[in-house]
């Protein structure tokens, strides 16, 4: 009766333990990878289309800054400010986390913009 009562037991861990992992959703889904560029990251074909699309609806070129605001709409802009935005983007301590009232950007933005900071944030 003992044998009856191991076997069952044993196949349950078997299966409890071989079912239960944690892979990461670039090694669950690799064609994920394959949609961010971060080789040949330019400010017209990457960053621009981060600006316009995460920050430009509160940061663009008409904002009217108050004292408290960044105006992020052009090129020049970003690049005068460009240690506020990266420290807001990542969240870090001492800066307003941007998006405001929303999640933190994709890792693969981020990288992004860490590779254009790196290449010395060019007009290109």
């Amino acid at each position: 009766m003992k044998k009856i009562l191991i076997l069952p037991a044993i196949f349950a861990f078997a299966i409890l333990f071989t079912s239960c992992y944690n892979d990461s959703a670039e090694a669950l889904y690799p064609e994920l990878n394959n949609m961010c560029d971060t080789t040949n990251v330019t400010y017209s074909n990457n960053i621009s289309k981060i600006m316009n699309n995460s920050c430009n609806n509160c940061h663009g070129s008409t904002y009217k800054t108050d004292g408290n605001g960044v105006s992020l709409g052009n090129y020049q802009d970003l690049f005068d400010n460009y240690d506020d935005v990266l420290g807001a983007v990542n969240h870090a301590s001492g800066y307003k986390a941007m998006p405001k009232n929303s999640s933190k950007l994709s890792s693969c933005i981020l990288r992004q913009l860490q590779i254009w900071n790196e290449q010395g944030k060019p007009n290109n």
